[in-house]
């Protein structure tokens, strides 16, 4: 079986890495800055903790030239790499469980997490080059919406399954459990052909398959003149500056509102857990209805409608105080956060996926999605000055605000202008040679 040949198979394999990925994000951000938090970590600690999930995501931008420009092409272009990756993320779990007291050691905690997540990043980085290998331009929103979906749903089983085992059979339990988890999902990858013809296995029978135009880079150097092409024009750029920003809010959250309903609206460390379990499966839904809409209104025009959302939520949220003590509230308000959010970040996967240049789509996308990923790791670090200086109701008055203002960027983006100026294959050659006037454009569709 392969997945070139195999739409369902494609997607479900897909799907499953998300998943993956999706339970190491839960299991930290949720169950075990609960555990610390019983425990008696504070914010400060818990923000570094929450920042180092994130903070390696920011720099997977490198592993895309790495990946697009080796590999072992016998056993497919993105596979091998998906099977490192899943090894290691199941070897440095496995290193977690030999850890002392958490809330003593908590520095060391952060470092593991953080090593775990540099797998975790590569791993996505290959499941992304894979995506954009495989899938067809009209199947990105949906398959976007439904990846993003599974990831939500591993956050969800970090966030709910492993909170029950951590809470009721130890730290070490729950790290087997998500071992065994990576080893399952491990087995597609291992069994599937990405091409009819690879090897399997290292030792099995096969050759490369790919097409001319799939082959690697012939060089860094190519590689690099690409994506500072790219990169010169307003529309990548934007999406690139946009990118940077878009998780701020959602990166200082989780540290902030989790010492706040505990300490000052006394919930429980338990219903906090569950509670946010139940704003993962309201995000899982809102990542396959986000993924159907991109196709069906544009990602761009959904970008701006749940930006918007977002930010008033916030803003009312902010101004609702009295209601805060309603626990009905509070669950609703979580839930609809969650979804809006959501939403908004499936149509910034297709809007990322859009403005890609065909030629190093692979490596383009994976910047966008670094950077989202030190957008988190900037609001995790800010969630101490906030928790520090700020009330609660002026912070989310500030992150709706902010928000909001964020509409200006994606009015700049253009999601035709890469593939309108630079071509779906044009090569490095010709583009040197013809001004990028020539080609369509105006002068206005530069940054510089």
């Amino acid at each position: 079986m392969n997945l070139t040949c195999n739409p369902r198979l494609r997607i479900l394999t897909l799907c499953a890495l998300y998943l993956a990925q999706g339970m190491p994000f839960g299991f930290v951000t949720i169950t075990l800055v609960t555990f610390l938090k019983h425990q008696g970590a504070g914010v400060e600690q818990i923000g570094i903790i929450t920042a180092m999930t994130s903070l390696p995501w920011a720099f997977k931008w490198a592993w895309g030239p790495v990946i697009d420009r080796f590999g072992y092409s016998a056993m497919g272009k993105r596979r091998p790499w998906i099977l490192f990756a899943q090894t290691m993320m199941a070897a440095t779990l496995l290193a977690m469980v030999l850890l002392p007291d958490l809330a003593t050691h908590y520095l060391l905690l952060a470092g593991m997490i953080f090593l775990h997540n540099i797998f975790v990043s590569l791993q996505d980085v290959s499941t992304d080059a894979l995506a954009v290998d495989l899938l067809d331009e009209k199947q990105r929103g949906k398959a976007n919406g439904l990846m993003y979906a599974s990831s939500y749903a591993g956050t969800f089983i970090g966030g709910s399954a492993m909170s029950a085992i951590l809470f009721g059979f130890g730290f070490r339990a729950a790290i087997l459990t998500q071992v065994g988890c990576i080893l399952a999902i491990m087995l597609l990858p291992i069994l599937l052909r990405e091409r009819p013809g690879e090897k399997l296995l290292p030792w099995t029978r096969g050759q490369a398959q790919l097409r001319p135009e799939e082959k690697t880079p012939s060089s860094a150097r190519e590689l690099l003149g690409n994506l500072v092409r790219v990169f010169s024009l307003r529309s990548p750029a934007s999406m690139g500056i946009f990118s940077i920003l878009v998780r701020i809010p959602v990166g200082a959250m989780p540290a902030i509102f989790v010492v706040f309903a505990v300490d000052q609206l006394g919930w429980t460390h338990e219903a906090y857990a569950r509670i946010n379990s139940y704003a993962v499966i309201a995000g899982f839904l809102g990542s396959v209805l986000g993924g159907f809409l991109a196709d069906l209104v544009g990602a761009r025009r959904l970008a701006i409608v749940t930006s918007a959302l977002a930010g008033l939520l916030w803003i009312a949220f902010a101004g609702l105080k009295p209601l805060w003590i309603n626990p009905l509230f509070m669950t609703g308000f979580l839930l609809l956060d969650a979804f809006v959010f959501a939403t908004l970040l499936v149509s910034t996967f297709a809007i990322s996926m859009g403005v890609a240049w065909p030629r190093i789509a692979a490596t383009q996308f994976t910047v966008y999605m670094s950077l989202q990923s030190l957008s988190s790791s900037l609001g995790g670090r800010m969630a101490g000055w906030f928790d520090r200086n700020i009330s609660v109701s002026a912070t989310y008055l500030i992150f709706g605000l902010f928000q909001i203002a964020l509409i200006g960027l994606i009015l700049l983006i253009d999601i035709h202008q890469t593939r309108r100026i630079l071509g779906e294959n044009s090569a490095l050659e010709r583009t040197r040679s013809e001004p990028m006037q020539a080609q369509n454009g105006s002068p206005e569709d530069l940054l510089i």
